[in-house]
């Protein structure tokens, strides 16, 4: 038995559900053109005529999903960002396909959904419209490790929809952003002391904010100052030990007992950024701030102070590349021209 139902979703878009029961098979899916669902059919019966099994309805997306927030985003770093941005798929991909929700305990909750290529480009190119190619390339690439876990780890028969999707090209988004003097004396005038010695912690250690807002890491005095120490620091792409050397200053901010959470951090941080009206900063901006200011002391103070190299600079930021260290290297142009002078 085979049948095809057209529906239109809440986008407006015209969609054809494709149900299909052949021994003691059943396979259901979605595509935003009849000439797709009729091609998906024909494929579809004769794998089952050829005696192969064919379960793409094995897993829902949320089934999938659930399982890659249990089992592998605790392992990830920024773990509360990856479960926000996982869950906002969900219901994302609810609201393109138009399946029924109900509310459970004050959250929306979809029925069972299954996702087609085409489900899955109208995502991108819905996403494309408000978001940098960039972090549009990130969703896409967690949906394909959402698939793959379940396919090789837990060995789902299913296939995975977001293998051959096109990423969109990916420009050149790199920030050059830094707070003005004003900026930050309005962060210090109106923000909570508490905030503020975050403010300067990001700025004094270069440090990714996910380094020192846990506390995990301890501190060693050296003969000739202190280094922080995380045994585990863990990136998306590095997992290990790390030493950070600190200035004594920032070695007094780490010391305090009152300092932020990351989610109070990042909560604090939007409210300050709103009530103030600074547009477009970033608390992750800091850290340009950071590593600008340590290779400009050397060109402001060139008779008293020594010029930071790049390898120094490196070791405090934790950049094994240039190209990422020159990302965040954002040198003020009437410095440069002062040392011209």
């Amino acid at each position: 038995m085979k049948y095809v139902r057209e529906y239109i979703d809440v986008s407006g878009k015209i969609k054809y559900y494709v149900s299909i029961r052949k021994n003691r098979q059943s396979v259901c899916n979605n595509f935003s053109t009849l000439n797709g669902a009729e091609k998906f059919i024909t494929q579809t019966l004769a794998k089952i005529d050829m005696g192969k099994v064919v379960q793409f309805d094995t897993k829902s997306f949320q089934d999938l999903a659930t399982i890659y927030l249990n089992e592998c985003v605790p392992k990830l770093a920024h773990e509360m960002n990856e479960i926000r941005h996982i869950n906002k798929m969900i219901v994302d991909f609810g609201k393109l396909k138009g399946v029924k929700y109900r509310i459970i305990n004050d959250r929306i909750v979809y029925d069972p959904y299954y996702l087609s290529s085409m489900d899955i480009k109208d995502y991108r190119n819905e996403k494309l419209k408000n978001n940098k190619p960039s972090t549009v390339i990130k969703r896409l690439m967690r949906i394909n490790q959402i698939y793959q876990y379940g396919i090789m780890e837990k060995e789902f028969k299913i296939d995975n929809p977001a293998k051959d999707i096109i990423m969109p090209k990916k420009g050149d988004d790199s920030r050059d952003r830094r707070p003005s003097f004003e900026e930050l004396k309005l962060i210090y005038k109106y923000g909570s002391s508490e905030l503020w010695a975050s403010v300067k912690i990001a700025i004094r250690t270069c440090m990714r904010k996910g380094e020192w807002v846990d506390r995990d890491y301890r501190i060693e005095k050296k003969k000739k100052g202190f280094v922080l120490i995380k045994d585990q620091h863990k990136t998306v792409r590095f997992i290990g030990k790390r030493k950070i050397p600190l200035s004594r200053r920032a070695y007094t901010d780490l010391l305090r007992n009152d300092l932020l959470s990351y989610e109070a951090l990042k909560s604090q941080w939007q409210r300050l950024m709103a009530k103030l009206n600074i547009i477009d900063l970033r608390f992750n901006d800091l850290r340009h701030e950071g590593i600008s200011r340590l290779f400009e002391r050397g060109i402001e103070d060139w008779d008293n102070r020594p010029t930071w190299s790049i390898p120094e600079v490196a070791k405090v930021s934790g950049h094994t590349k240039w190209d990422m260290l020159r990302r965040y290297t954002n040198l003020k142009e009437d410095v440069i021209a002062g040392k011209l002078n």
